[in-house]
């Protein structure tokens, strides 16, 4: 397929003029810039196609020697029949959207798992303790995933996942808010959660909507309720408060989107799997961003325990190296996160210790060291006295599981 100047062309598709698929689109053109040979047609109109057995082909059938897709697929609708469709368009296909789970549609997206890795890290050095997630429920396999990987995420740092919901108001209008203001079980949450908490939203739009019902329930953001969205999306800066956001590299997933694209119309073979880009930064902004200056204290502690918690150290050498009153200190660590510094220390040993025994096969003793204590009777006793079983028992446990 050419046109009448010789050039191969690439569709790219997208249900809605999205701002997500336009910046992803703005990376396939990036990468147009240096191939002289391919030219771009664009098909985001395709409000009304059917993705069925018996629907039309698509819109690009005959017209493209390849195509980018940018759409999910609605609740009804299976990657087999999608997948079916597409083939039916008759040219090579990239997608952008990881839901589809087909082995000959090749994927290139967001890595999710790093998106949320981030955003937990960034959380944890604010000093939170009390975790949400908030999702969507297109594709509930997928958002189960999501769900699970955040809470293992916060397992892996000594914290828990209190709540996720699984939102039916994705995109920010009227309506949306409106269904959102109307969730009664995220509003009685958000009220009587342990405050204060950190929200994860998939979304800036889920992010937005947070803010709008905490917002109706006079919590204090950042102050009661931390919020961060993904995306990095126009939504997060002009909402009031804005919003910290996870920012996501859509034009860097367009641009090796095409790069992948151009090899398989030059009959490249198809990757065996996704093709995952990492995200770029946190975007800090008024829904997470700490106004009281004792917390910056807290900040600087957290850092302080997380690097050294498994050398063994002790309260007073934490105090000791930030320079600070112990009393103070922990009237701060009171006030923001709900427990002492030393319970932190304490926190982050034993997820570290539970990490080493059911991932690993290191003996006791070397458990006991890297956990930071000297003899493995003394991890015995600590281990035992917050799970109630000794390192062994649980060891046994976990891989019996």
């Amino acid at each position: 397929m050419s046109d009448q100047s010789g050039k191969r062309i690439v569709g790219f598709s997208s249900m809605v003029w999205q701002e997500m698929a336009n910046r992803r689109m703005e990376g396939v053109l990036r990468y147009l810039d240096d191939a002289d040979d391919i030219i771009l047609r664009d098909f985001r109109s395709m409000e009304g196609c059917e993705i069925t057995p018996t629907a039309p082909p698509p819109p690009w059938k005959d017209k493209v020697d390849g195509v980018i897709t940018c759409f999910g697929l609605d609740k009804e609708e299976s990657s087999e029949d999608a997948q079916r469709w597409l083939q039916r368009g008759g040219a090579p296909v990239v997608s952008l959207i990881r839901e589809w789970r087909h082995p000959k549609i090749p994927i290139v997206c967001t890595d999710d798992t790093a998106v949320m890795q981030m955003g937990v890290d960034y959380l944890i050095e604010q000093g939170h303790s009390h975790f949400a997630f908030v999702a969507e429920t297109r594709d509930p396999a997928d958002i189960a995933r999501r769900r699970n990987v955040y809470r293992k995420l916060l397992a892996e740092r000594g914290r828990e996942l209190l709540y996720c919901d699984l939102a039916e108001w994705p995109m920010g209008s009227v309506e949306d808010l409106d269904r959102a203001l109307a969730d009664v079980a995220m509003m009685r949450f958000l009220r009587e959660a342990p405050k204060p908490l950190a929200v994860f939203a998939i979304t800036d739009w889920h992010a937005r909507s947070i803010c709008c019902i905490c917002r109706e329930l006079g919590l204090d953001i950042p102050g009661e309720v931390a919020i961060i969205g993904t995306g990095n999306l126009t939504v997060s800066r002009s909402n009031s408060p804005t919003i910290s956001s996870v920012e996501t590299p859509h034009e860097r997933v367009g641009y090796e989107a095409m790069k992948l694209l151009h090899r398989l119309m030059d009959g490249g073979k198809t990757p065996s799997r996704a093709k995952l880009i990492p995200p770029i930064e946190v975007i800090e902004r008024e829904t997470t961003r700490l106004r009281k200056p004792e917390l910056g204290d807290v900040r600087r502690a957290m850092e302080f325990i997380h690097a050294h918690a498994c050398e063994g150290i002790t309260v007073k050498e934490l105090i000791n190296n930030l320079g600070m009153n112990r009393r103070t200190l922990e009237q701060h660590f009171k006030n923001s996160i709900g427990h002492s510094p030393g319970q932190e220390i304490k926190n982050i040993r034993l997820a570290r210790a539970k990490k080493l025994l059911a991932g690993t096969d290191l003996s006791i003793i070397r458990v006991s060291q890297m956990t930071g204590f000297r003899e493995p009777t003394r991890l015995n006793h600590f281990f035992r006295k917050h799970t109630g079983l000794t390192p062994s028992e649980y060891r046994k446990q976990r891989h019996a599981e």
